[in-house]
């Protein structure tokens, strides 16, 4: 994840703003491509975990909620990246259900 993160920096900063550029040019040349090539890698895992809601193992790991977590921010700018990754989706879906963490998200302050 940190390759990932490191590779689809530039793009964030652009789509946030807090950096002047092409939007549109730096999601295609940057964001698009960090994530077919990363978000690749997550589906190959998942399926090697027989898509039993985990990246690794039978139980939450930081993997699973940083890239659960990750997702909603990547979403925001890029609508619709996941529909390639049903595995992935599959995953992001069991950790935001797992009860207390969908307790929490449900109660926390909007920040």
């Amino acid at each position: 994840m940190k390759d990932f993160l490191a590779e689809i920096r530039p793009y964030f900063m652009v789509a946030m703003g807090a950096v002047e550029g092409d939007k549109e040019k730096m999601k295609n040349e940057i964001g698009l491509p960090a994530i077919k090539t990363h978000f690749a890698l997550l589906k190959k895992v998942a399926k090697d975990n027989r898509s039993n809601g985990r990246f690794v193992g039978v139980s939450p790991t930081y993997v699973d909620l940083f890239v659960s977590d990750f997702i909603d921010s990547i979403d925001a700018f890029i609508p619709g990246f996941l529909d390639d990754y049903p595995a992935v989706v599959a995953i992001r879906k069991k950790v935001m259900n797992t009860p207390k963490l969908k307790e929490w998200i449900e109660t926390r302050p909007n920040t």
